[in-house]
C-alpha cells in the first residue's frame, strides 16, 4: 500500500483548520451536526464496527468512525459534549496503541538517551513543542498544553519502567 504524501492543498488546509480553531469566534462557530442523515451514518458505523468486530477484524480507525459518527448525529449541545469526549478518548487510545507499538519496533535505541527517571516536565514538554513544530500538521496549542501532555508522558513512561509493575495499555492517569 502506497504511503500518502501532503500536497499543496493539504498544507493549506492544515494551515487553515489552524486559523480557524485558533480563531476568537471559534467558541460561537456552528456545530454542523445533527444533520439530515447525520442518524443513519451513525447507524451504519455501528452495523459496520459490529460486523468487524463480530469477524474478530476490529479497527481503531471503525471504532473511532463510529464515535465520530454518534456525535455528529447529536443535535443538543451537553450530549454533543459527552459524545465529543468519547471521540477524544478513543483517539486517544488508538495514539496510546500506535505509541506502543511503535515502541516495541526494531528501532536502535540511541547510545545517549537520557532514561525516563532523569526526564523532567519540561524535558518533554520542550520535546512535543519540537516534534509538533517539525511535522508540518502543528496547530498552536494554547499554553501550558505541551506541559500537560509531558506530564501525562512521564507519568507513562515511569509507570513502564517500574520493574515490579507489568505494563499494560490501559496504565496511566485515571
Amino acid at each position: 500500500m502506497e504511503q500518502a504524501t501532503n500536497t499543496g492543498a493539504e498544507i493549506d488546509t492544515t494551515k487553515l483548520i489552524a486559523e480557524l480553531v485558533n480563531a476568537p469566534q471559534a467558541a460561537r462557530m456552528a456545530d454542523g451536526t445533527g444533520t439530515p442523515g447525520d442518524d443513519a451514518r451513525a447507524r451504519c458505523a455501528r452495523t459496520s464496527l459490529q460486523t468487524m468486530s463480530s469477524r474478530g477484524e476490529p479497527a481503531w480507525r471503525d471504532i473511532v468512525w463510529t464515535q465520530l459518527a454518534n456525535a455528529f448525529a447529536e443535535k443538543d449541545p451537553a450530549r454533543l459534549h459527552a459524545a465529543m469526549a468519547q471521540v477524544v478518548e478513543a483517539a486517544n487510545r488508538w495514539i496510546d496503541a500506535l505509541a506502543q507499538r511503535i515502541s516495541t519496533a526494531d528501532q536502535p535505541t540511541p547510545t545517549t538517551a537520557t532514561s525516563p527517571d532523569e526526564l523532567t516536565t519540561a524535558d518533554l514538554a520542550q520535546a512535543l513543542d519540537d516534534a509538533r513544530e517539525e511535522s508540518g500538521y502543528a496547530l498552536d496549542l494554547s499554553p501550558g498544553c505541551a506541559e500537560a501532555m509531558a506530564e501525562r508522558l512521564l507519568e507513562r513512561l515511569l509507570v513502564c519502567r517500574r520493574p515490579s509493575i507489568p505494563a499494560t495499555a490501559d496504565d496511566g492517569p485515571a
